[in-house]
């Protein structure tokens, strides 16, 4: 039997906002086919920008996201809500990049399908999503925010996190970055009774779930909705507040005088939109500043020339009758009739967008909860750079703290777990072709005081000497070079004005702040995502397995080839390793790889996978065939 749903949507600008930048929408299709096709699907989205900015962002995003997901009926729930929210944040992104001023806006998500008593949820950011069910409250999401980590690394409890003094720092937002990594939480079965919320930060930041479940139990789904906006209020209201609440009930008659069907998608015009918040949204368009120096030019030749009629006696009764009382210009002369709906909004005085790279104890009470107020805002950590010895898209990793090794490993050099902070840095978005390493070779030759930098004997070489020139295969060109030293890897590094990176940069590159288990999150590895275990029978093209993407977008973090570290390898090296940009142990014969290779099974595929080798690769064991590397940079 299919459950019936009774909704309540309700946002809020707060006691200490003067604009609403969150945004909700939903829609309940009307009828059983469209249902068992796509479901229900609600969304809330908390604008980042400032004034003017931020509601745009959250506003298109949701209108949009709800809009696309019922035209692509052929589509799973799944991929429908990554893609099409991945797709309204890389507009966003563009959007931001092209805009005359520059401005980052964006904004946080969270969506929800209900499809044949299942539950879907997909979110970005630090809005969330909540199952309520008989005395019980779970937090479905994950925060994608600075309190979130903390919270979840066991630093802070709910209630400790409800007065932390460092709040609503995200990192993951839509348009912050390009193709942002969707959470995704499928298939959770649903019951009559159950509740499930969802809502931004303006409620969240006041709240733990046994608050929440207080003011929510036992009331009416409008009731209740109300209650958990009047609480946040109550508090203090720092923030816009939103939460949509749905009930699952057996009978479609239970609150009849709340079925509601939601808002009827339809489709969204960005440059339309980004008009509506008045003159600095008018502004940002591409022909904004140019339109409004027309205008003010066409204004000031009619002023002059309504001076000179009146001088030449325009306003000694030479005119048409008036109409209503209100006198018109000499029928003579003639005025361009300018479009009302092309003026910008100068009814109220616009509030000055506070400029986001302003630290957060001089931003004014008008700057949007979700500002990012780090030293490079994260809205930046995504920007890539291309080297200019090989061509390699270089991708730029924010400053910050992430965790190192894990707890759950059986091998103890990747114990404990531990927090370890990194300046800023570059890093390759893929390990080095062969085509690249064979322009070093050609440029430096192949080896300096009896260090081989690149044997051609191993079985998967794949770089040669063809008529005295270092030539790749043509049909591995693009492939990643492998039996490389690591002096070879250290002097390509450093041939390319770059440096092979430290071991923390690799991890942090490979899993982000998040602690995943593997490059893409925490689903099991298959061909999709990773080349491992033999299933290809050698390397794959650096660019290959997109789904198997890092956080920050690095490519074959896991499988293909091992990939060398700058450190030095040690036993039990993280029991007393420093946690402020450490560099590996200041002795020792061998050196760290990481990664896996295409080799290898699923145990060496895990982002805190850590082994020792030789650094000429040639050790008793060693399989130098699986050798490969990428490069980093420090940020002057």
């Amino acid at each position: 039997m299919t459950l019936h749903t009774v909704v309540s949507a309700l946002t809020h600008p707060g006691k200490k906002r003067s604009t609403n930048q969150d945004y909700v929408t939903h829609f309940e299709p009307d009828t059983l086919e469209d249902y068992e096709i796509s479901g229900s699907l609600y969304i809330v989205a908390d604008g980042v920008g400032g004034e003017s900015q931020g509601d745009v962002a959250s506003r298109y995003a949701a209108q949009k996201v709800l809009y696309e997901y019922f035209r692509n009926p052929n589509l799973s729930v799944e991929d429908r809500l990554t893609t099409l929210i991945r797709q309204a944040g890389n507009e966003i992104f563009q959007f931001s990049e092209e805009g005359s001023d520059n401005r980052r806006m964006a904004t946080t998500m969270v969506a929800a399908v209900i499809k044949n008593n299942l539950l879907t949820v997909a979110n970005v950011g630090d809005s969330r999503a909540y199952l309520i069910r008989d005395d019980r409250v779970t937090q479905i999401t994950k925060d994608h925010s600075l309190l979130g980590e903390q919270i979840r690394n066991g630093s802070l409890t709910e209630e400790e996190a409800l007065t932390a003094k460092v709040k609503n720092r995200i990192t993951r937002s839509l348009g912050g970055e390009r193709n942002v990594r969707v959470d995704l939480f499928q298939n959770i079965p649903l019951q009559a009774g159950d509740q499930i919320l969802l809502c931004s930060d303006g409620l969240t930041q006041y709240t733990t779930r046994k608050i929440l479940f207080q003011l929510i139990d036992g009331k009416r789904p409008d009731e209740a909705a109300q209650e958990l906006i009047d609480y946040a209020n109550q508090q203090g209201g720092s923030d816009n507040i939103s939460v949509i609440l749905i009930e699952l009930t057996d009978s479609p008659s239970e609150y009849p005088t709340l079925i509601t069907q939601g808002d009827i998608p339809i489709p969204v015009d960005w440059d339309i939109m980004s008009t509506t918040p008045g003159l600095r949204g008018f502004l940002k368009r591409p022909k904004g500043k140019a339109i409004l120096v027309g205008l003010v030019i066409i204004t000031l030749v009619v002023a002059v020339f309504i001076v000179k009629g009146w001088l030449s006696g325009w306003g000694k009764g030479d005119v048409t009758p008036a109409v209503d009382g209100n006198k018109e210009l000499p029928m003579e002369t003639t005025n361009e009739v300018v479009n009302p709906e092309i003026l910008p909004d100068t009814s109220t005085p616009v509030p000055a967008t506070p400029d986001p790279e302003v630290e957060e104890a001089s931003q004014s009470s008008e700057t949007s909860s979700s500002e990012i107020t780090t030293t490079l805002r994260e809205d930046d950590a995504f920007i890539t750079q291309e080297s200019p010895m090989d061509g390699m898209t270089q991708i730029f990793i924010l400053e910050g703290e992430f965790t190192m090794g894990s707890d759950d490993s059986v091998e103890p050099d990747e114990k404990p777990a531990h927090p370890v902070y990194l300046d800023a840095y570059w890093i390759d978005q893929t390990e080095i072709t062969n085509k690249m390493f064979a322009k070093f070779l050609n440029e430096m030759g192949n080896g300096v005081e009896g260090s081989i930098y690149y044997y051609t004997n191993g079985e998967y070489a794949r770089i040669d000497i063809q008529d005295g020139k270092w030539t790749p295969d043509k049909v591995f060109t693009d492939h990643p070079v492998n039996n490389v030293s690591w002096f070879g890897a250290e002097a390509y590094c450093a041939w390319s004005g770059r440096r092979l990176p430290t071991e923390a940069e690799w991890e942090k590159a490979a899993r982000g702040t998040d602690s995943r288990k593997f490059p893409w999150g925490d689903q099991f590895p298959n061909q999709e995502l990773v080349n491992f275990n033999s299933l290809n029978s050698g390397t794959l093209p650096v660019y290959s397995l997109e789904k198997g993407q890092s956080p920050y977008g690095a490519y074959h973090m896991a499988g293909n080839v091992w990939e060398w570290v700058y450190d030095r390898h040690k036993e039990n090296y993280y029991t007393s390793s420093l946690n402020n940009n450490p560099q590996g142990p200041a002795k020792g014969e061998s050196h760290v790889i990481r990664g896996g290779s295409w080799n290898d099974p699923i145990e060496y595929l895990f982002t805190y996978t850590r082994e020792e080798a030789t650094p000429n690769g040639n050790g008793e064991g060693e399989h130098i065939d699986f050798y490969g590397f990428r490069c980093a940079q420090s940020i002057p």
